[in-house]
């Protein structure tokens, strides 16, 4: 199993989200607030799942959308 981990981090705190993967291909949509930012972690991910993320994989307000698919292992 891959695990992808979202933290948004603004001033009044930490909210965390994780989505689980059975190895197929997921969409997923994250809507981060205005004045947060969201720090994105994706295990053993190729880089291609990061192509959308600035070099630190950190997000800032708006709506994203990240298709994430597998390694061949």
């Amino acid at each position: 199993m891959k695990r992808m981990k979202a933290e948004l981090k603004s001033a009044s705190g930490l909210w965390k989200s994780e989505w689980t993967f059975d190895g197929k291909t997921a969409d997923i949509t994250l809507t981060v607030p205005f004045g947060c930012s969201a720090v994105i972690e994706l295990e053993k991910a190729p880089e291609s799942a990061y192509k959308d993320l600035g070099p630190d994989h950190t997000v800032g307000a708006g709506t994203w959308h990240f298709c994430y698919s597998p390694a061949a292992d």
